[in-house]
């Protein structure tokens, strides 16, 4: 394995072992894409920038760029992360732990910066692939939609990243901007209630498409446009067996389904699932979600219980319930089954 001392300390390392192996390979990763350009980030931006080229006469087209970015180990370019932590020395603190652990200011910031710089470096590189779109001439004629899949905790509850275990909003609170032809919605901000599987119903509506019959979401076009008002009156999200709820006033999470084992989380080995207790956060009083207050309201965490387990029931049909469920396929039919 390579030495990876530039980028924690000996005794950081002791704490967390299995660091090791991983930036290793990173490290040799990076020795080859970094021949490429700055970042992984530019290298996916190149690349679509280079089909665009290419391809951008050949109508209709469909183009998806998907940069893993920011995702960990958090290494922006240096231009990125001197204007959050200018002239840092020493160790780099890639990798932030998923363990729920307490660590020193100094460790903090650094995950911080990092993490700024990372998505600061996403926001650059994007911004060259919506200004090739801007002179090719497409938004006059095109849906460009951003998004992403989730956020990361930063170091509240002593947790960094994301886990079954850090449903709260700094990891479910996620961006989505859609640009359409014209300028009759352009800058218009869209309150309500909105979950990933909306998106795609929304782009084929403005298509003048119609969604597969298993599209669980929700056109919510409706919404820009002042045709109708919210959707939903909340979200619910799950990762696993482990789900959240949120409207408003409370952000409340549980272990949905009863039995759910720990072996169901292997990735992430160090998420006390077994012990998991319910959670339930006043957004209104700590929209940061830091206080705990289960046990406070039980009426109000039985309620958001049964909005969470209804929504779920709700789509069973289609989604089993959660992507853990292992399905088996009914050739006769052509259709899954349990």
């Amino acid at each position: 394995m390579l030495d990876v001392t530039d980028i924690f300390p000996n005794e950081y390392l002791a704490r967390f072992p299995s660091h090791h192996a991983l930036l290793s390979q990173y490290k040799a990763n990076r020795d080859l894409w970094m021949q490429q350009g700055e970042s992984l980030a530019q290298i996916v931006a190149d690349t679509a920038t280079g089909w665009l080229k290419q391809n951008f006469q050949q109508r209709p087209f469909y183009l998806h760029v998907e940069l893993f970015d920011p995702h960990e180990p958090w290494d922006p370019p240096r231009r990125f992360l001197d204007k959050y932590l200018p002239d840092a020395t020493g160790p780099s603190f890639l990798e932030p732990p998923y363990d729920t652990v307490p660590l020193s200011d100094h460790i903090k910031q650094r995950f911080r910066a990092n993490y700024a710089g990372e998505v600061n470096c996403v926001d650059y590189w994007i911004g060259n692939l919506l200004s090739l779109i801007g002179e090719l001439g497409l938004f006059e004629n095109s849906v460009v939609v951003f998004m992403s899949d989730h956020g990361a905790m930063l170091g509240e509850h002593q947790q960094f990243l994301k886990g079954p275990d850090k449903l709260r909003g700094q990891v479910t609170h996620i961006p989505l901007l859609i640009r359409t032809p014209g300028t009759q919605y352009l800058g218009k901000k869209v309150p309500g209630f909105v979950q990933p599987p909306d998106v795609m119903p929304t782009v084929l509506h403005l298509l003048g498409l119609k969604p597969p019959s298993r599209v669980t979401g929700t056109n919510l076009w409706p919404l820009a446009t002042g045709e109708s008002g919210p959707a939903r009156e909340y979200v619910v999200q799950t990762y696993g067996w482990v789900g959240a709820v949120r409207n408003h006033e409370w952000s409340y999470t549980e272990i949905w389904k009863p039995g759910a084992g720990r072996e169901e989380f292997q990735v992430y080995p160090n998420a006390p699932l077994a012990s998991y207790k319910p959670q339930l956060y006043n957004l209104e009083k700590d929209p940061q979600e830091l206080t705990d207050v289960a046990n406070q309201h039980p009426d109000v965490a039985r309620q958001m219980s049964a909005k969470m387990k209804e929504y779920i029931a709700s789509g069973e049909g289609i989604t089993f319930g959660s992507f853990n469920a292992k399905p088996s396929l009914d050739h006769k039919e052509g259709l899954y089954s349990k």
